[in-house]
């Protein structure tokens, strides 16, 4: 009798695994994704095309892309909401919004400080001002 209590687990034990193998094997052969390991990060083409929503042509965004990339590099590669308003002019939701698109935790990351201060940081910008102020010793 316990036989039969079991037997449609049992059944269904090597259809699972024949699926899981298969997956697995499909996994290794998928071509990779752009964004790698982040999911949020979806491409500059699909950036642009959510900021094209938002009222800004593709000049623009590059543009305003830019601006914020410089902005970080005289700031020492970190930003806040309020320097970009202060910079830019943009109101504060939509620098918001328009700094939030541009996080891909590759160029763009947000940390959150022990303050609870919002702090987008450029990786490659910082690393290049430290490297500026090692050889300016």
């Amino acid at each position: 009798m316990f036989f039969w209590f079991g037997f449609p687990f049992i059944a269904f034990l090597p259809v699972f695994l024949v699926f899981l193998a298969l997956r697995g094997f499909l996994f290794m052969f998928r071509p990779p994704q752009r964004g790698g390991l982040f999911p949020g990060y979806e491409g500059e083409q699909e950036l642009l095309a959510q900021l094209e929503t938002r009222g800004y042509s593709h000049r623009q965004a590059r543009d305003r892309q830019a601006q914020l990339f410089k902005l970080a590099y005289r700031l020492g590669g970190r930003l806040t909401v309020s320097d970009i308003v202060i910079e830019t002019g943009m109101g504060l939701t939509e620098s918001q919004a328009f700094i939030d698109s541009m996080v891909d935790n590759s160029h763009v990351r947000m940390e959150v400080d022990a303050n609870g201060l919002v702090i987008y940081e450029f990786p490659e910008i910082i690393d290049r001002c430290r490297r500026d102020a090692e050889r300016g010793r």
